[in-house]
């Protein structure tokens, strides 16, 4: 960095190995530095003492950097201000930015901030003196000092800069790389958003809103493109980085992007999970108390009628006993598997309800056709030949079932249609077990 006449530098961090490392970097550059182990001693310095730059740390130890920088660029000593955050925490930047530091300068990788320090030292220093002079402080962005943009540059969260007449100032090396295009240059504000986002216009005037309200901040979930993978998806955090009613200028909106492609991925994993029994395989409890009232709402929309059916494994106590839960789990997997293979409609759905009772939901069926599918259901299971002598229904495992519709009850509550069925597999189970009953009481199958 070259300079007709040394730049002095406070540099406020409590971290006196990183505070070495800063006055290396910089005294290399002809910048001296003279350091501040707190913002207590920084304020004594400034009482005595100009500088033409004050770097301070966002690890500050006995207060808030941000608070500091809002105090200190009340003095017209100190022209400007630069954030050093070790953090990859966006809000500390914006929080920056907002309380008056001309640029923000990322310790990670210790590289990049080891060759980018110099650089925007002078580039605050370079755009103090600018506006100084009375230039336009977005005309030295964009046209004088487009070296203003260092520390978004270098960030690894890809990240833009626009202003309100649609101009893209700045897209980083993090952005370029997430979409899998080498090259940015020519293309416009709406170039970029239409190769970036699966829905551009949403983002455009999120961009809009941002730089008009009252707060200057918007986050939102989006679908973005990318020319090496499937598609992504971003939480994109917006900023108003100044305030146009006490600057008097068009405010600048900067965008960043955080990739949460993998974090969906998970979320609705465990989402899965939380719905699905470990045990079967089949959804779970839970899932069937989402899942019927859905149903009954939608088979009255349509006037449609619905099936529901409790179904039991005849005699599975006398079976663990007999033959261990090891054995009783195997079970109850390929009576699990044997239902579920049963129910061949999209719609048809089956869950465990506890134990070794489970539930199935049919609809779009009257009486008829859920006789139909739960006696298909019965032979399956019989048709398993698990062994089971500890049984007065049969040799091998059976189940027993009883359904009800929503045609033979008049009320439209869930409950009441679980109610329904299980008291028709207790007339079932009573009439000898391995069989179907269904709203009537009468026996279908045996």
């Amino acid at each position: 960095m070259e300079s007709d006449q040394s730049i002095s530098v406070l540099y406020v961090d409590g971290d006196s190995a990183r505070a070495d490392t800063v006055a290396s970097v910089l005294g290399e550059s002809g910048v001296t530095t003279t350091a501040a182990r707190t913002i207590a001693a920084a304020e004594a310095d400034l009482q005595d003492t100009s500088y033409d730059l004050i770097l301070i740390c966002d690890t500050v130890p006995d207060g808030s950097g941000i608070g500091f920088i809002q105090r200190a660029s009340k003095s017209e000593r100190t022209p400007a201000y630069v954030m050093i955050a070790t953090s990859p925490d966006l809000s500390i930047a914006v929080a920056a930015m907002r309380a008056g530091a001309l640029d923000v300068v990322s310790t990670v990788p210790h590289d990049e901030f080891v060759r980018t320090l110099p650089v925007v030292v002078a580039n605050a220093v370079n755009r103090a003196n600018l506006r100084r002079q009375g230039h336009d402080l977005h005309t030295g962005i964009v046209q004088t000092d487009r070296r203003f943009s260092r520390a978004l540059q270098s960030s690894p969260v890809p990240t833009m800069l626009v202003d309100t007449h649609d101009t893209l100032l700045m897209v980083n090396q993090a952005w370029r790389d997430a979409i899998g295009l080498s090259s940015l240059i020519g293309q416009s504000l709406d170039d970029l958003l239409a190769l970036t986002f699966t829905n551009p216009p949403e983002i455009k005037t999120s961009l809009a809103i941002t730089a008009d309200s009252p707060n200057g901040e918007a986050t939102l979930v989006v679908g973005v493109r990318s020319q090496t993978e499937q598609e992504k998806t971003w939480r994109c955090h917006l900023a108003r980085l100044d305030d146009p009613t006490e600057s008097g200028d068009d405010p600048l909106v900067v965008c960043h992007g955080l990739d949460i492609t993998d974090t969906m991925l998970l979320e609705a994993r465990l989402r899965n999970l939380s719905l699905e029994d470990a045990l079967t395989g089949l959804p779970n409890r839970r899932s069937l108390e989402d899942r019927l009232p859905q149903e009954v709402a939608r088979a009255r929309r349509d006037k449609t009628d619905l099936a529901v059916a409790m179904i039991d494994i005849d005699f599975f106590k006398p079976y663990n006993d007999r033959y261990g839960h090891v054995e009783g789990d195997r079970c109850l997997r390929e009576v699990a598997q044997a239902m579920r293979a049963a129910l061949r409609r999209p719609g048809d759905y089956a869950a465990r309800y506890g134990g070794e009772e489970f539930v199935s939901i049919l609809p779009g069926v009257d009486a008829e056709g859920a006789r139909e599918v739960l006696e298909s259901m019965r032979r399956a299971v019989e048709r398993l030949g698990i062994e089971h002598d500890a049984s007065d229904a049969a040799p091998v495992v059976t189940i027993s079932i009883g359904y009800t519709t929503l045609a033979a009850n008049a009320s439209d509550d869930p409950t009441a249609l679980i109610v329904a069925a299980d008291e028709a597999l207790f007339a079932a189970k009573s009439d000898g077990r391995n069989r179907v009953i269904g709203p009537s009481g009468v026996p279908e199958s045996t």
